[in-house]
């Protein structure tokens, strides 16, 4: 079984994450989309809640989660494909429970590693891209967000509709309801480039050169080749989960890889 890891506000109506459900699929695999509860786009606000007296981690909400699919499907195999966001979560988790993960080997796509440091980098036209979808969640949401806001926070919710960054509307909103006191402390906790040395399964990176979210000279590089578990792909093309090719019918080429190193391992098992 491939747990797919999202990327944030993104969905199962998203043409990447529709990509690789059906490559998967393809592969002969089962598979499972796992959403986030803050930022996920869904279609409706259904099973959205969040704790009324203390502050949740996207990384242990996953865990939690992923021990349930662990007991409900004994016997199986798991894997890993995060994407962004859903790629520093994958392996921020394999590094904090590196003893006790599910998967035997994960990929992770256009990981933006360091969200303190890549602050500087983040492009304005990506940013309001961000900014103005997860504001279009909080509006949908609307029920959940400022009629059933935690007990432990105390922003304003209008307020949050006329924030103008990313970095702003995290400092007031992301950072409180995940118990952190500013937009730079949660950054800097959250960022997976700190657990990279603790990663104990085979897992493979995929970054661009030219991926906005983040700079090259941000790449990890030199970490992840003193980890004899992990492999980095590095293109000179290919934006941020792009890597397109064809010239009439374009399909992702990502893909390609991703599914050869899990197909690969699947056979040593």
């Amino acid at each position: 079984m491939i747990c797919i890891f999202p990327g944030l506000v993104s969905s199962i109506n998203e043409p990447y994450i529709i990509n690789i459900l059906a490559k998967c699929y393809k592969h002969g695999y089962e598979v499972c989309l796992l959403n986030d509860r803050l930022y996920t786009n869904r279609d409706n606000g259904r099973g959205v809640s969040f704790p009324k007296n203390k502050p949740f981690t996207f990384v242990d909400d996953y865990k939690k989660i992923l021990e349930i699919i662990k007991d409900q499907y004994q016997g199986y195999t798991f894997y890993a494909i995060g994407h962004s966001f859903g790629a520093n979560t994958l392996a921020r988790y394999l590094g904090l429970y590196a003893n006790e993960n599910i998967f035997s080997a994960a990929v992770c796509v256009s990981n933006p590693w360091d969200f303190y440091l890549g602050q500087r980098y983040l492009s304005k036209t990506i940013d309001q891209f961000l900014l103005n979808s997860r504001k279009k969640i909080l509006r949908q949401y609307k029920h959940i967000f400022k009629d059933q806001k935690p007990n432990y926070t105390n922003y304003d919710y209008d307020e949050l509709l006329q924030t103008k960054n990313c970095r702003e509307l995290d400092n007031k909103f992301t950072s409180k309801l995940l118990g952190y006191r500013t937009a730079d402390e949660y950054y800097k906790n959250i960022s997976s480039i700190h657990y990279i040395d603790q990663i104990k399964i085979p897992v493979l990176f995929i970054q661009s050169k030219d991926d906005p979210i983040l700079s090259e000279n941000t790449l990890p590089i030199d970490e992840v080749n003193n980890n004899k578990n992990l492999i980095m792909i590095v293109t000179n093309t290919g934006g941020h989960v792009g890597w397109f090719e064809g010239l009439f019918q374009p399909k992702r080429w990502y893909l390609k890889p991703t599914l050869e190193f899990i197909d690969y391992l699947e056979q040593l098992n």
